[in-house]
């Protein structure tokens, strides 16, 4: 699937297309592939190419805003310490085919036939369009940060006293404490918002 071939969540939802979206809103949580594919809409009606390392930084800092604005936690997913910033291992499997090139289709979670295991339906998981809440942080996060490159924002991940380098000194593939990423999470909204003012 092109870039352009990549549907909106609204034309998904409108059922112009065969393939059926997951909006999963128990407890207020999501797949971290919703918050991916929210940030890849964004990306796509600005008509700005997003890389795998830019969309795995965005759907962390989606992860930290809404834990230090909503105090929830968005997925249960780990995000863990890797080499060049926090990592949501699912977002990095379903992108890593694009390596350093842009991306150029939304995540799929596939519905599987329980006794062949064939694929029944590819669904798109989105974040309800009713949960305000969210699609405005993911909103602020894209404004906030859509013109840093992927190396721009892992550099963010690594500063003094982050929560990713709290987790990467105890060992690489350490996940990330939620009380770090919030607290960090609220120095970058301070710092954020008194830059745009």
């Amino acid at each position: 699937m092109t870039r352009n071939e990549i549907p909106s969540p609204a034309c998904l939802l409108g059922g112009k297309h065969d393939i059926v979206p997951i909006m999963t809103h128990t407890d207020k949580k999501y797949p971290p592939e919703a918050i991916a594919n929210n940030i890849l809409w964004l990306a796509d009606e600005e008509g700005r190419p997003v890389t795998p390392m830019q969309l795995i930084k965005l759907v962390y800092f989606v992860y930290g805003w809404v834990l230090a604005l909503l105090d929830r936690k968005l997925f249960d997913d780990p995000i863990e310490a890797w080499q060049h910033g926090p990592v949501v291992p699912r977002i990095y499997y379903q992108f890593q085919k694009f390596g350093g090139d842009p991306i150029t289709a939304f995540a799929v979670t596939p519905e599987l036939d329980a006794e062949t295991g064939a694929v029944i339906k590819k669904r798109y998981p989105v974040v309800d369009p009713e949960d305000k809440e969210v699609l405005a942080i993911i909103q602020a996060v894209w404004s906030a940060y859509k013109k840093r490159d992927g190396w721009g924002l892992s550099a963010i991940t690594h500063e003094e006293d982050s929560a990713w380098r709290k987790a990467y000194q105890e060992g690489k593939y350490t996940r990330l404490d939620d009380a770090e990423i919030k607290a960090r999470s609220l120095e970058g909204i301070d710092k954020y918002y008194g830059q745009a003012k």
